[in-house]
């Protein structure tokens, strides 16, 4: 009898033992849950700010590279004037390279803005394969176009 009884109680402790652990999982799970709920509104900040500074890297980075195209046009408008027009044809390549990978990731404004610039690189190109030495002068105005779009863009 003492047993039967003894195997009861025993019983009765594991199952009390394993409800009171039970209950404590699900207290902190509850307060875990009410944590984040009252996080939520920081991470909806978060997430915000992370779309700003994004799009601020992406602004940054296009200035970048519109800023490279430009100083490659003007080290082919030197080459040029040196004649030494197989330096300034790289230089032209490596512009039109950029510029190409720009438009890939420009929007449709600046893309518009930006193919006139992709053409008059194609004109400089053919003129240097002929040495033509006009070519500083649609070298210059390219220059000048970029600094235009680059000040809207900073705008």
């Amino acid at each position: 009898m003492f047993k039967l009884f003894g195997k009861i109680l025993i019983l009765i402790m594991v199952f009390v033992a394993g409800y009171l652990v039970g209950a404590k999982k699900l207290g902190r799970l509850e307060k875990d849950l009410s944590t984040i709920r009252v996080l939520e509104p920081v991470r909806n900040q978060i997430s915000e700010k992370k779309a700003e500074l994004d799009k601020k890297l992406a602004n940054v980075r296009l200035r970048l590279r519109l800023a490279d195209v430009k100083e490659r046009l003007g080290d082919a408008r030197v080459q040029v004037m040196d004649k030494n027009y197989g330096t300034a044809e790289k230089e032209i390549l490596d512009a039109k390279k950029t510029l190409d990978s720009l438009l890939g990731d420009a929007n449709d404004d600046l893309r518009k803005e930006l193919t006139p610039i992709t053409v008059g690189l194609d004109e400089v190109k053919t003129g240097i394969d002929k040495m033509d030495p006009k070519v500083k002068a649609k070298l210059e105005t390219l220059r000048s176009q970029l600094s235009e779009i680059q000040k809207k863009i900073t705008e």
